[in-house]
């Protein structure tokens, strides 16, 4: 299921969609296969990816504070 504020899921790139469920972003191939949960994420903002897609950045959640912060994940084994 989506979290709200999102109405449908966004193109990742032509092949994967990405969505926000349960707080985290969330990556699968078009037919629902593949499933991949890539790291938190708050659904009023789209996550973002190098044009490589080496790396996602998203906005996430700071619990303490109730603010937000920029997060970086790496996408790729080093």
């Amino acid at each position: 299921s989506l979290d709200s504020p999102q109405s449908h899921v966004q193109w990742m790139d032509g092949n994967r969609v990405l969505y926000v469920s349960d707080g985290k972003a969330q990556v699968s191939d078009y037919d629902n296969t593949n499933m991949q949960t890539l790291q938190a994420a708050l659904p009023a903002w789209s996550t973002f990816f190098t044009p490589d897609y080496t790396a996602a950045f998203t906005l996430q959640p700071v619990s303490a504070t109730g603010s937000t912060r920029l997060a970086k994940t790496l996408l790729t084994v080093q």
